[in-house]
């Protein structure tokens, strides 16, 4: 479908996203493809199965649900990653081997984003338009503004990787948000002791106000063909 924004949020833990069009929102729920129950969150988490690997190739890895469908299926025998957003200010940490096949970092959050995306596509249909992602007040392990730069950099580089190809272009500026989500309590970007969102309580897109406009935010990229940027599939 074709929106006036697309909101996503890359969690440490948990992630979402929802659409706003004509005023309306609607929030994806994922559904595992073993055909169990859908769910507003999807986790973020890679899991790497060297049972199914071929001969000069990448492992078959899992996102979401499916990851733990999968790690569950072969008793953890394979390499379960998670929490990989706590290590986007980690300069030492810039890419790992996962069974003869070395990833970065940003390819491996830009998996999960792309199979977010296409679990997503299942249930709101093809997803284009402008996209606004969250990011924390502060990057765990960003020590000066410095590092928090170099964190949000690589955010969305991987946030890039996980539209359909040719990739989606980013915009190198910083920009507010022109949208957040809100319910009675408290809002998307609200700044909390964890800065980590909460997805539960989210209910409908509202438009920012003055007051929002400290907010943190990443926008500026669209799910769109337009670019010509290549991407690395994983």
């Amino acid at each position: 479908m074709t929106s006036d924004a697309i909101g996503l949020d890359f969690g440490t833990t948990n992630s979402a996203l929802a659409v706003l069009s004509d005023g309306a929102a609607r929030l994806a729920r994922f559904r595992p493809r073993d055909g169990g129950e859908a769910a507003p969150v999807f986790r973020s988490i890679v899991f790497f199965d060297p049972s199914g690997q071929e001969p000069g190739k990448p492992a078959p890895h899992y996102c979401g649900p499916d990851a733990i469908g999968r790690y569950l299926a072969t008793d953890g025998e394979g390499r379960l990653m998670q929490s990989m957003k706590s290590h986007l200010a980690s300069r030492s940490l810039d890419s790992t081997v996962v069974f003869g096949r070395r990833y970065r970092l940003e390819e491996l959050i830009g998996g999960i984003v792309r199979a977010l995306r296409l679990s997503a596509e299942a249930d709101l249909g093809p997803l284009d338009g402008p996209v606004v992602a969250g990011r924390p007040i502060r990057f765990v392990g960003a020590k000066t503004a410095s590092d928090d730069a170099f964190a949000e950099g690589r955010l969305r580089r991987a946030l890039a990787l996980g539209g359909p190809p040719p990739t989606p272009s980013v915009s190198q500026r910083a920009c507010r948000p022109r949208c957040f989500w809100e319910d009675s309590s408290r809002s998307l970007w609200a700044r909390s002791r964890s800065t980590r969102v909460e997805l539960r309580s989210c209910r409908r897109f509202v438009r920012p106000t003055a007051a929002s406009r400290t907010r943190s935010a990443i926008s500026g990229c669209s799910w769109t063909t337009t670019s010509s940027t290549g991407a690395t599939r994983t």
